[in-house]
Formats: structure tokens, C-alpha cells, sequence
């Protein structure tokens, strides 16, 4: 695997670190539990994106989905035919939605996740600093070593 690499900020990386170490410091939410004020947390951070859970014991259908969006609810992978027909289907939405949507689509439960993996193609965007680098800039991209690649 060919890398390339690229000078860092020290700058940068010590405000990096330092806020690495404050959000380390910072009390845990876990979705699901019964102390969580979610009422008081979507006042602060209301547009906070969140993670749910659709189910239901019917396929969602066309209807289901407008209904939904109407909501402030959208399929995770953003692609609305990927959940039709299904029974469970993973949507984010901001807290806000979250919150003040209740009850949702008739016949559809849903539940915030605490834990979840995605896969597929994402877009890495940087920013350049410095000006007139004089040539061409070294960027490096690595996979963490325990990542598979299916094709």
C-alpha cells in the first residue's frame, strides 16, 4: 500500500489534542436510558443529528416515506429506495424532530441507536493553510489495518 504524508500544524495538533482530552473528559450519552433529559439535551443542541431505528409490521411504503419526511426523518444512505418495502430501516433526523415528532407514521415504532458501523464510500475534504507550497502537496489516506475490503 503506497502512503504519502503531510506536514502538520504543531499548533493545530496541540488544539486537536486539547479538545480530544476535553470531549474525553465530558459525561457520556447513551441512547436508550432513563436518566437522559432528552428534552432539556434538544433545547441546547437541537439540531444534534441522532440515529434511529424504524420498525414496523408492515413494508414501509411511498406514503410511509413522505409521511417521514415530513417528520424531519430521512433514510440514513439518503436513498429512499433502499428502505422501500422493508419492515426495519435505519433514518437520522436532528433532535428536534426527534423529540417533538410523537408518535410517529401509524404502525411504526422508533428507537434511538447507542451503537452502529457504517460502510461504504465517504468524501474526505481539507482544507490547504498555507499558501505558495512551491510544488506539489504530499496527502496520505490509510485504512485502519484491521478493515476488510469487500468488492
Amino acid at each position: 500500500m503506497a502512503s504519502l504524508s503531510y506536514k502538520i500544524n504543531p499548533i493545530l495538533s496541540l488544539y486537536v489534542l486539547l479538545l480530544l482530552l476535553f470531549l474525553n473528559s465530558c459525561p457520556k450519552v447513551v441512547a436508550g436510558t432513563d436518566d437522559l433529559d432528552w428534552l432539556e439535551i434538544s433545547r441546547l443542541k437541537p439540531n444534534l443529528k441522532v440515529i434511529t431505528i424504524l420498525e414496523g409490521n408492515r413494508p414501509i411504503e411511498l406514503k410511509d416515506l413522505a409521511d417521514l419526511a415530513d417528520q424531519g426523518f430521512v433514510p440514513a444512505d439518503r436513498d429512499p429506495g433502499s428502505v422501500m418495502g422493508l419492515k426495519q430501516a435505519v433514518f437520522s433526523t436532528t433532535l428536534r424532530h426527534w423529540v417533538s415528532n410523537s408518535p410517529l407514521v401509524k404502525g411504526f415504532n422508533a428507537r434511538l441507536l447507542s451503537k452502529f458501523s457504517m460502510s461504504g464510500i465517504y468524501r474526505v475534504g481539507f482544507a490547504v493553510a498555507e499558501k505558495n507550497t512551491g510544488g506539489l502537496l504530499p496527502f496520505a489516506l490509510q485504512r485502519p489495518a484491521r478493515a476488510s475490503v469487500s468488492s
